[in-house]
């Protein structure tokens, strides 16, 4: 099971097991409370437990405007990235693929705390095909005394290398 913004999770009598509650991040960076209560029938062994609260801390991040790139051989293939958030401070970003030898990117990018949020900020990336195969593409940020200082975003974008066919 799985809730989300102000749902219910049931376990029926008998039932273990865990399920999942889900934060999501709606556009502003700082701090959530979740509170948890769990209740049965009276003569139940959960009836009036409060489990207290969990704190959780909204990030900032990225967005992209694809998670795949197909790129065929001999060529490249390209996406875009932008912050989802204003950036505090300049924000360089260490671009790594999971397999060089499938699929290489570019090293690195930076973004300006002086600009907007949208197009403005949005960077290209160029993934280069090396060999067949499946890439994940990672990022980490830094951002000295800013929002987005190390903030790791793993896998964010999957590069296929396709061998293609040679025309003559």
């Amino acid at each position: 099971g799985e809730a989300r913004g102000g749902g219910s999770l049931r376990w029926a009598a008998g039932e273990g097991g865990f399920k999942t509650v889900v934060a999501t991040h709606a556009g502003t960076s700082g701090p959530a409370v979740l509170s948890f209560r769990a209740s049965s029938v009276p003569a139940g062994n959960y009836f009036g437990i409060e489990s207290g609260h969990v704190g959780v801390e909204a990030m900032p991040g990225f967005l992209f405007d694809r998670t795949t790139v197909d790129v065929q051989k001999g060529g490249t293939g390209t996406f875009t990235i932008r912050p989802d958030t204003y950036p505090t401070r300049d924000v360089h970003v260490s671009i790594v693929t999971s397999d060089p030898s499938v699929a290489t990117v570019q090293p690195n990018i930076t973004f300006t705390a002086d600009a907007e949020i949208g197009p403005g900020n949005t960077k290209e990336v160029t993934i280069t095909y090396v060999s067949q195969g499946t890439a994940a593409i990672s990022f980490t940020a830094s951002s000295p005394g800013g929002n987005f200082d190390g903030i790791i975003w793993s896998n964010g974008v999957v590069a296929a290398s396709r061998p293609g066919f040679d025309l003559s």
